[in-house]
């Protein structure tokens, strides 16, 4: 039930996204990470040189990817008339049923159809992917998905969104990786960055499991959060310091309090003065937080940190809204 009940919203979801795709050739011209961060003349926004890589950093069995790509093998796919939401309902569901490595090769061999119905059938293969993903890991498909976004910046916008849908979808560590190293490598005004960025917030809001809320995704938040301590870069300290605050793992949480310790005594307006911009998205993030996990830590800052600091203010307003 509960997976029927996901299908619908997908396909109703899937609508309004074709809709856009097929009557609007311009991309959105803001993400969803803006922030309400306030600072006085703020500098340049700068990028982060030479990132860690976050795979090399948390490679373990299940997160590294082997080097190896799936070759399509696939013949031209024979596709039923899409048009009505009971065809696109059926067609949906017969995918559910393939491997996921089956769907990369279907989708793959779509690719060189620009007919409504092939982008129709591209959707629903999109959206059954990330969801087989998550019940039998392939790490070949993974290492696909990842090598189509270390493209050059003249890549279509929509063809890395599709790409960024995919992996931000499937919410666990190996899609969420290369959204990240990404996202630290990318200029600030290069325009395919927004769906990476919005894909990472996907990512993180999304609970396919309630006991844990996808805390297996804090290890790599946390590893590029350390990396961008000094960055001026709003949009993607805020993606980043909302992430961890969104899976609230202890070690998430610890992090975002580590940045506050610095300037614990400070004003929000002198943050703002001496363009503090990392531990402005921090003081925010925890209003974010809900996760269970992290009530222990809450309530220990809360009892220990120095009265009117920071990290006090930023613990009380968490349990408040936890």
């Amino acid at each position: 039930m509960q997976r029927f009940i996901f299908s619908i919203m997908l396909v109703l979801a899937l609508v309004a996204i074709i809709s856009m795709m097929l009557f609007s050739n311009n991309p959105p011209l803001e993400t969803s990470t803006s922030t309400n961060v306030e600072v006085s003349n703020p500098p340049k926004p700068t990028t982060i040189e030479k990132p860690l890589a976050i795979s090399a950093a948390l490679a373990t069995a299940e997160t590294t990817v082997q080097e190896k790509s799936i070759e399509v093998n696939t013949p031209v796919v024979s596709l039923p008339n899409l048009e009505s939401i009971e065809m696109r309902q059926n067609y949906y569901e017969q995918q559910l049923n393939q491997t996921p490595t089956e769907l990369w090769q279907r989708f793959q061999a779509l690719q060189a159809e620009n007919t409504e119905n092939a982008i129709m059938a591209r959707q629903l293969i999109a959206m059954a992917l990330p969801l087989r993903l998550r019940e039998i890991p392939d790490q070949d498909v993974y290492q696909a998905l990842a090598d189509l976004l270390e493209i050059p910046e003249t890549t279509p916008y929509g063809q890395v969104s599709q790409i960024a849908q995919i992996l931000g979808q499937a919410a666990t560590p190996p899609a969420l990786i290369p959204l990240v190293e990404n996202a630290l490598r990318m200029g600030v005004q290069q325009e395919t960055r927004i769906p990476i960025l919005q894909a990472i917030e996907r990512s993180t809001r999304l609970h396919w499991n309630e006991q844990n809320r996808n805390e297996d995704l804090s290890a790599p938040l946390e590893t590029a959060w350390q990396q961008v301590q000094d960055s001026q870069d709003v949009a993607l300290l805020k993606t980043l310091g909302m992430g961890l605050a969104e899976v609230g793992a202890a070690s998430g949480v610890q992090r975002l309090f580590d940045t506050l310790e610095p300037v614990n005594q400070w004003s929000v307006e002198r943050l703002q003065r001496e363009n503090k911009v990392s531990a402005l998205v921090a003081l925010q993030a925890f209003d974010a937080i809900r996760n269970p996990s992290a009530l222990p830590i809450l309530k220990e800052i809360l009892s220990q940190a120095p009265d009117g600091s920071l990290s006090q203010q930023a613990a009380k307003r968490a349990l408040e809204k936890s």
